[in-house]
């Protein structure tokens, strides 16, 4: 506190700014040691607290391709092209996460204004779109619903979608008492008054790693400690230190994620940009990473975001491990994912192809 006050006496904003960002609490016997085959309560420890337990669990077999990688002390990134439906898959693990009574902070890095990310989760409570789908914009307008998804023959084909229209005829703020009514979806939703979410919103380029940091550490005072970090997304974050080389401050802000998921002992869920290479590609690899390619050292998993132009009109898309930390994986097995975005639903029905799957539904 004296130092920041010295600071600004002095007229050093920036100064004060950074003092105030890079000070973390003191990690009472962190790096003390411990004889791991003597201490009985230390071997104990490392299964102990439910560490491998999911924090956010998938319906069908988009859960068995999640497993138990969406755990505590967990960084997970998701990886596709520019407008590729990363923000949509952020949001869609943010709700899931919540509805099962997990504490969830919510980044928005200035990939989407606060006015469209508000939005965004509005309408996947209320279940009904904010706008029209029509071109003209008029209502009734329909939206497309999965009902189910059939499995392709092999990785090369692609999955089929059966759907439902369903029509609207006016949007959710133009019903009466709509905020009251979300509010009561909410509660029914987690079985609870408490509240289990925070939005934090900031323009592209103004909050860096150590700016969350400090904003969670003022969330922690008042009791709010998320088990579900989501930030929206890594790469346009402001640089931990601006003086570096841009693919230096690239490394050093992923660092700082992996360090920010280990202090928390949180699940911890981004996105990154993808290379221009990956425009060509039906399948993303680990060769498409962006900027710098320690970014695949930070994470526990990296999961891409596959569409091709026939699977976008058929509204569905394709996800793949490009790396994960622990167990066997192979980056073009893919599991196929029906998606409603009309209604900020990019999950509602998955498969895996048939060689991955004895059935040829999932209902």
């Amino acid at each position: 506190v004296d130092h920041i006050q010295g600071y600004l006496d002095l007229g050093q904003v920036d100064n004060a700014e950074l003092a105030v960002t890079k000070f973390s609490r003191v990690e009472m016997g962190v790096g003390s040691g411990v004889d791991l085959f003597v201490d009985m309560e230390a071997m104990r420890s490392t299964y102990a607290g439910g560490l491998r337990e999911p924090l956010v669990i998938y319906p069908g077999d988009l859960g068995k391709f999640f497993g138990d990688y969406l755990a505590r002390d967990s960084f997970i990134t998701f990886w596709s092209p520019e407008k590729g439906g990363k923000s949509f898959f952020l949001l869609d693990m943010a709700y899931r996460a919540m509805c099962q009574r997990r504490k969830v902070a919510y980044f928005q890095a200035g990939d989407l204004s606060e006015h469209q990310i508000k939005d965004r989760f509005l309408v996947r409570a209320a279940r009904c779109p904010s706008r029209s789908t029509r071109e003209d914009r008029q209502w009734p307008c329909q939206v497309r619903w999965p009902t189910s998804i059939i499995s392709p023959n092999n990785e090369d084909e692609i999955a089929w979608v059966e759907q439902d229209a369903k029509t609207f005829t006016e949007p959710i703020n133009s019903q009466e008492k709509w905020d009251e009514k979300i509010a009561k979806i909410i509660k029914k939703e987690t079985n609870s008054d408490q509240s289990y979410f925070r939005l934090s919103c900031h323009p592209t380029k103004s909050i860096s790693v150590l700016g969350i940091q400090s904003i969670l550490q003022s969330w922690e005072l008042h009791g709010f400690i998320p088990d579900v970090l989501i930030i929206d997304y890594a790469d346009i974050l402001y640089p931990v230190n601006k003086k570096e080389e841009k693919r230096e401050q690239v490394k050093t802000t992923w660092e700082y994620l992996r360090q920010l998921s280990q202090k928390l002992h949180c699940l911890l869920v981004s996105a990154s940009q993808v290379n221009a290479q990956s425009y060509m590609k039906r399948t993303l690899d680990r060769s498409n990473f962006s900027e710098n390619h320690l970014k695949l050292a930070e994470v526990t998993g990296a999961i891409g975001i596959n569409v091709v132009s026939e699977e976008k009109e058929r509204g569905i898309c394709r996800l793949n491990w490009i790396v994960r930390r622990e167990g066997d994986y192979s980056s073009r097995k893919c599991i196929h994912v029906a998606q409603c975005l009309a209604l900020s639903h990019p999950t509602v029905k998955s498969v895996f192809s048939v060689s991955r799957s004895r059935e040829g539904r999932n209902e």
